[in-house]
């Protein structure tokens, strides 16, 4: 009942549009206060922001967002945008594939689908209206596309759920390469077979220019050189998360001064927004860690496993049930929000069952970035549609990501019925 009242408090608050970690914060400091006394709420809660501020591996976040922040201002994504349209330009739906693959590229640098869509809703759409594509591809690829960002390593959610299920990053974010490879190449093959399907959603094929190609991928060289330090390092094991993170934060702010129009102001600015996000990310995770403490106290794992039987109940009955729970889950919560929130809940049945926790991390991540392109509240639509304004009505954005959720549930199956997709690299990298 303890827990119950809990969560009914809680998603009242955020429904009154109280930020979601001070929520968390507010219900597990008095919930422990009405369970252990106010001295020693007031104790756990002290302990938890203690933790969070100390905590090595969160420490790459403001690391990896501030690498994202110079990587905006040294116009990376446009250089990442030209190369793909350079390269598949003259192919029809070519555009709309660039877009996807420079989507997963600035995603993965930015770490925000919600900022990586807002960037190219301004970078790619006008490209693509101007070139006579569908409003419905331009905009639903560009939608689709931003949710990359928050698989495709080194990702900012990823790091956060593996701080509070205490698994290694770095594993996390070699397993996760292959499920966001995967999921960037369905997205492509989405538009392929849609303009196959119906050639009137794109222009007629152009002619490819080698020699505009040859430039486009030549002036692509920095986002490659930070990818390849980057994930280079992380991946042969040069260096750690946080290590990584500072390497790619320096080298994007050397690309950032080396831009024309790079200036004190934006320097600042990039400070000032990097904080901002920052502590936004801390302020959930404590009071999703405060709120956890709570959970803990009323032995949240056993309530959960009497509810669902793991020895009687199928296996597969109980993921299908989590599946369709956080693509709900994901239409109206923050990635970042639902995966803190509903972690103590769900891992004593994901370890009950005797699943990898890794695993399920990247498949809990490709479900909530699906929920926030899926109609009725699709977060990233309502940013796409902030960006182009009234130009589109949300039906034709909402149209438009159709071949991309039917993408996405290919992927989902093929990510739940075969785990080895996920944990190959891992093993393999580890001589496993």
């Amino acid at each position: 009942m303890q827990a119950s009242m809990a969560f009914l408090v809680l998603y009242l608050l955020i429904a009154a549009q109280i930020p979601i970690g001070v929520s968390l914060a507010i219900v597990g400091v008095a919930s422990l206060a009405l369970t252990l006394g106010g001295e020693q709420a007031l104790v756990v809660s002290q302990n938890e922001v203690g933790r969070a501020l100390t905590s090595m591996d969160m420490a790459a976040i403001p690391l990896f967002l501030l690498m994202g922040n110079f990587a905006t201002w040294a116009g990376l994504s446009g250089d990442i945008f030209n190369s793909g349209t350079a390269l598949l330009g003259s192919r029809r739906g070519g555009l709309a594939m660039a877009s996807v693959l420079g989507c997963g590229g600035f995603g993965a640098i930015c770490g925000s689908s919600i900022a990586t869509t807002a960037t190219f809703g301004k970078v790619a759409f006008v490209e693509m209206e101007r070139r006579n594509y569908a409003h419905s591809l331009a905009a639903g690829c560009i939608a689709a596309g931003g949710t990359l960002g928050a698989l495709i390593p080194p990702s900012v959610v990823l790091i956060v759920y593996c701080v509070v299920v205490e698994q290694s990053i770095q594993v996390a974010f070699q397993a996760a390469l292959i499920p966001g490879l995967l999921a960037l190449t369905m997205y492509v093959l989405a538009i392929f077979i849609s303009v196959r399907l119906k050639p009137s959603l794109a222009p007629d094929v152009e002619e490819f220019d080698w020699k505009v190609a040859r430039a486009a991928m030549v002036k692509a060289w920095r986002p490659v050189l930070l990818f390849a330090l980057v994930l280079g390092g992380l991946y042969g094991g040069m260096f750690t998360t946080q290590e990584a993170a500072s390497v790619g934060a320096l080298l994007s702010f050397v690309f950032a001064v080396g831009t024309k129009g790079f200036t004190l102001d934006k320097f600042k600015a990039s400070l000032i927004d990097t904080g901002i996000n920052a502590g936004a990310i801390y302020v959930i995770f404590i009071g999703a860690n405060i709120f956890a403490s709570f959970m803990s106290f009323t032995d949240i794992t056993q309530l959960v496993l009497s509810l669902v039987d793991i020895n009687t109940m199928p296996h597969w009955l109980i993921l299908l049930g989590l599946v369709l729970f956080y693509l709900l889950l994901g239409t109206v919560f923050d990635t970042l929000a639902a995966v803190l929130v509903t972690t103590p809940l769900v891992v004593p049945l994901i370890v009950g069952m005797d699943y990898d926790l890794i695993w399920w991390g990247v498949v809990t991540l490709s479900l909530v970035e699906i929920g926030m392109i899926t109609p009725p509240l699709g977060m990233n639509v309502f940013v796409m549609r902030s960006v182009v304004g009234d130009r589109l009505p949300l039906s034709t954005i909402f149209r438009g990501v159709t071949p991309f959720l039917m993408a996405d549930l290919v992927r989902v199956i093929l990510l739940t019925v075969f785990p080895v997709i996920t944990m190959w690299l891992p093993g393999v990298l580890s001589g496993g």
